[in-house]
């Protein structure tokens, strides 16, 4: 790739990068979503289902997507059909939210969900692809510092769009509020998709279709002799289940001080300021220390959060547990993404992404049981569970060698 290229890529994915993520102040996992759902009238057993809809139709099918990723000569028509179909849900979702704000009932809570993990399913196929396709037209050596300034940017106008959240949900209350902000949503991811259109494929793959296709022994092979992969997948495990019970922070902050639209919007806003400063910071670190100090920090955070949440008995802590819920956000995918980057050669690295992320999907499958454990036991001690699940999970990072950066 020439110079000129390089640096024109560079800028479009940033750009791209920051007016994706920007639109996440709108459908914050952490606030946003968990909100809807019990907006719509759902249930703690249904906010407990939200990990496995979100992450678990994210990552079951990337292994698919990997498998298959080398037979592309060029990602670049890939990536993009698969993200507008993927983008197209979110518009979806806020027709739903219309249609429930004009009275109608019963059914947009099913339909939400579903549209929710066709999103997700959709997003799971493309990323082992965009990955890839990422990695093809950008330069090793700006990688980490490049997703940093693209999770730090998207976090500066997640930040200023989580002030539009906060102003339409007190002025148009959160039926209204909420599906117009869905819908702007979708008008930032659609304006990345255009964006990324302008980035520029100059390195394309050359080998056959046969022999660039992964096959299932591929992932056996990985599994029995990289040992520093099997060691990050058990670590990383222990930490995805344990992190996913920061669904459920929203949920105990109405239980114990109560809600009005508004706060969903404050809660969203010191998220995103947490992000925006985590994802600056981890992606420089990432650059300079490897991948898993990053990953290492963003696990004790998640926990910190949980701690805070069952400790707070002001609406102040529970602000704190948000600040502490966001440093992580965004910043501990890419860092896994890049340690799998770190760990496989180019030709694999699609496969591992898609490998490590189908391994951890079933990690979030025990977010439902948390969900049940809520109603029974109550959030403390499901949030003490989950900071004993991460914490395992940090003593095990801790024993992952780690990957000389270059």
């Amino acid at each position: 790739m020439d110079p000129a290229t390089r640096r024109r890529n560079f800028r479009v994915h940033l750009v791209e990068g920051a007016l994706y993520i920007g639109s996440g102040a709108f459908i914050a996992g952490p606030t946003v979503v968990p909100a809807i759902v019990l907006h719509l009238g759902g249930s703690t057993t249904h906010i407990g289902a939200l990990p496995v809809i979100i992450y678990f139709a994210f990552y079951a099918p990337q292994l698919f997507s990997a498998l298959h990723a080398r037979t592309f000569t060029a990602l670049k028509p890939w990536v993009l059909r698969g993200g507008m179909i993927q983008r197209l849900h979110i518009l979806a979702m806020a027709a739903v939210l219309a249609l429930a704000a004009s009275g109608v009932d019963g059914w947009p809570l099913t339909l939400f969900l579903l549209l929710l993990a066709l999103n997700q399913l959709w997003a799971g196929l493309v990323s082992p692809l965009w990955f890839d396709f990422f990695t093809r037209t950008t330069s090793v050596h700006e990688r980490g510092r490049l997703l940093g300034w693209r999770s730090a940017g998207g976090a500066c106008l997640s930040f200023l769009n989580s002030f539009v959240l906060t102003a339409a949900l007190a002025l148009f209350g959160f039926s209204w509020g909420i599906a117009a902000a869905i819908a702007v949503a979708f008008a930032f991811q659609a304006s990345s998709w255009m964006v990324q259109r302008k980035v520029v494929e100059s390195e394309f793959a050359t080998l056959p279709a046969e022999a660039g296709r992964h096959r299932g022994s591929d992932i056996i092979r990985i599994l029995r002799t990289d040992r520093r992969m099997r060691r990050f997948l058990l670590a990383s495990g222990f930490v995805t289940s344990g992190a996913s019970a920061g669904v459920f922070i929203l949920p105990a902050a109405t239980a114990k001080f109560g809600s009005d639209p508004a706060s969903v919007g404050i809660y969203t806003m010191v998220l995103v300021a947490a992000q925006m400063f985590g994802g600056g910071w981890l992606g420089w670190l990432t650059d300079r220390r490897g991948s898993n100090l990053p990953l290492i920090i963003c696990a004790i955070s998640s926990a910190l959060a949980l701690g805070i949440a069952t400790l707070a008995d002001t609406p102040g802590m529970m602000v704190a547990a948000f600040i502490a819920l966001g440093i992580p956000l965004g910043a501990e995918m890419m860092a896994r993404y890049s340690f799998a980057a770190e760990a496989s050669s180019a030709g694999e690295r699609a496969l591992y992404i898609g490998l490590m992320n189908v391994c951890l999907a079933p990690w979030q499958a025990l977010s439902v049981a948390a969900g049940f454990g809520v109603d029974r036991w109550g959030y403390p001690t499901v949030f003490v569970s989950a900071i004993v699940s991460i914490l395992i999970g940090v003593i095990l990072l801790r024993r992952v060698p780690a990957i000389a950066v270059a």
